[in-house]
């Protein structure tokens, strides 16, 4: 025993993300398992706390060892999931981690189509930072959403990503743009109209128009804060519609589509 520093404490662990499809959410992917036939379940990791051991204690500080055993029901998946886990010491939270990566080893296109068709409209959110991994899976969502004419709604990232998926260009802003703005809606469409109040928070920004894409509302602070596919409904904000009245509308009048 260490001076009150090791005592009772409680490890609460999730597995982040569902599986690719309706959205994908930050850098957080779930695996999953795809045959040739139909659809099948896909089962999520199972994760145990193994053992909880006192590595090395330096004067008052005593430094622990958590070990975890994760089982992955599925044959193969295209990405590894990624586990969050938080610890308890006397009902306060003590701290919070992610662990594990994603990996490219067995993510193929032809299976990641075949997954897809599942799935009807899809809607691309934010992101922390840069992974390839997911970029090159939700380019596949926008050629297969494209391809099948489907819908989809690209959010900040979810914009950038089907920018440049259509060889358009974004940019690096010398600072993070933040806070609330006033976007101003200059062509009719389905899902906004007029001028709505939105939430900004970003660091990049579309530059310039990929092929088979137009504006469709700008801001003082962004020239493309909503895109639209030129035939289908497929659209992008460079905004969070999440965090705003206003956006949440233009979220169900998406979803209402």
């Amino acid at each position: 025993m260490v001076g009150g520093i090791i005592g009772a404490f409680a490890i609460v662990i999730a597995i982040a993300g569902g599986v690719i499809g309706g959205g994908v959410i930050d850098d957080v992917s779930g695996g999953s398992l795809i045959s040739s036939g139909s659809p099948p379940e896909i089962f999520p990791l199972v994760l145990e706390l193994d053992d909880v051991t006192i590595v090395e204690i330096v004067d008052n500080t005593a430094y622990m060892g958590i070990t975890f055993k994760v089982t992955n029901p599925n044959n193969k998946s295209i990405l590894l999931q990624t586990i969050k886990y938080t610890v308890y010491g006397d009902e306060l939270k003590i701290g919070s981690k992610s662990i594990g990566k994603t990996s490219i080893n067995d993510w193929t296109a032809d299976l990641t189509e075949k997954y897809l068709t599942r799935f009807n409209s899809f809607i691309l959110t934010g992101r922390k930072e840069n992974n390839r991994v997911m970029n090159k899976v939700n380019t596949e969502i926008i050629k297969h959403v494209i391809s099948e004419k489907k819908q989809l709604l690209g959010i900040c990232y979810g914009a950038e990503i089907l920018n440049t998926a259509q060889s358009g260009t974004i940019k690096r802003h010398s600072e993070r743009v933040y806070g609330e703005e006033t976007v101003n809606v200059e062509k009719e469409n389905k899902i906004c109209k007029n001028e709505i109040s939105v939430f900004e928070s970003h660091r990049w920004e579309i530059s310039q128009l990929g092929k088979d894409l137009h504006c469709l509302a700008s801001s003082k602070s962004c020239k493309y804060e909503v895109i639209k596919h030129n035939e289908h409904d497929i659209f992008g904000t460079q905004f969070h519609p999440e965090m705003s009245e206003d956006g949440k509308k233009l979220i169900q009048a998406f979803l209402d589509l």
